[in-house]
């Protein structure tokens, strides 16, 4: 969405402001479902939606210590800019 016009103005003419988005014929599904994916898409697979989510919590412990320790080299000044989805330039 950040560098490809025609499909960010699609999705934004779909009222999607979020990504990631799968469409599939009308339906229109935002973020990572199985749930809503696995029957849009035909798919006649079991995914196992229990509450195994150590491995997530894993993930988040990840991206948000790389945040928490990234977050003091940011200036006020880039935290004031508002950037594209994808972009990484400081100012």
């Amino acid at each position: 969405m950040a560098t490809d016009v025609d499909a960010r103005e699609y999705l934004q003419s779909r009222g999607v402001k979020a990504a990631p988005v799968t469409i599939v014929d009308d339906e229109v599904i935002i973020g990572y479902y199985p749930k809503k994916l696995l029957p849009a898409l035909k798919l006649d697979v079991r995914v196992d939606l229990g509450s195994n989510t150590e491995w997530l919590a894993g993930k988040y412990d990840r991206i948000l210590g790389a945040t928490i320790r990234a977050a003091p080299t940011w200036s006020s000044r880039s935290l004031g800019v508002l950037r594209p989805l994808g972009s990484l330039s400081s100012t």
